[in-house]
């Protein structure tokens, strides 16, 4: 969504002009940016890659806190140590 809405739209590009502006096979919004894809964005449209990787984080983040009250995990105490 964020690829389209800041580089697709405004540069009036198809999924499959992006693709070819990327020297990729340009999935439309159907998975997330790796590494590798931040940097063809980058390199093609002169913006940072590091945004794009945070943006991605956070989008992923937040799916898996959505759904928090589904993971069970035990709380961890640490045993105080002999001095």
């Amino acid at each position: 969504m964020f690829v389209r809405q800041e580089c697709l739209d405004p540069n009036g590009l198809s999924a499959t002009n992006t693709g070819q502006v990327l020297g990729c096979n340009f999935l439309n919004e159907r998975s997330g940016i790796s590494p590798e894809m931040a940097l063809r964005l980058e390199k093609a449209f002169g913006t940072s890659g590091r945004p794009w990787m945070e943006r991605q984080m956070n989008h992923e983040l937040e799916t898996v806190m959505a759904r928090a009250y589904e993971i069970d995990v035990q709380s961890f105490t640490k045993r105080p140590s002999c001095t």
